[in-house]
């Protein structure tokens, strides 16, 4: 999923690696365009999108931001990074 701005990629998810029924999400913005709730709104799209084909979408948190967001969509930190 991608969320464009006048033609313009500011954002976009994929899923890194696959295996099994579980699926690894990256997310990306670009700098001026973060804290517009992009990232949020693309975790939203690819987790229903995953749970619609029987996947089980894993987040990563390796930084600050990454974990807020990962936080907001429902997930709880396992463990450190």
């Amino acid at each position: 999923f991608v969320i464009l701005k006048n033609n313009e990629l500011i954002a976009g998810i994929s899923s890194g690696l696959v295996y099994r029924k579980a699926v690894e999400v990256e997310v990306a913005t670009r700098p001026n365009e973060q804290g517009n709730g992009f990232a949020k709104k693309l975790g939203a799209a690819m987790i229903l999108e995953s749970l619609n084909r029987a996947m089980f979408p894993l987040w990563d948190a390796h930084n600050e931001a990454s974990k807020k967001v990962a936080e907001f969509l429902g997930y709880e930190l396992s463990e450190p990074y």
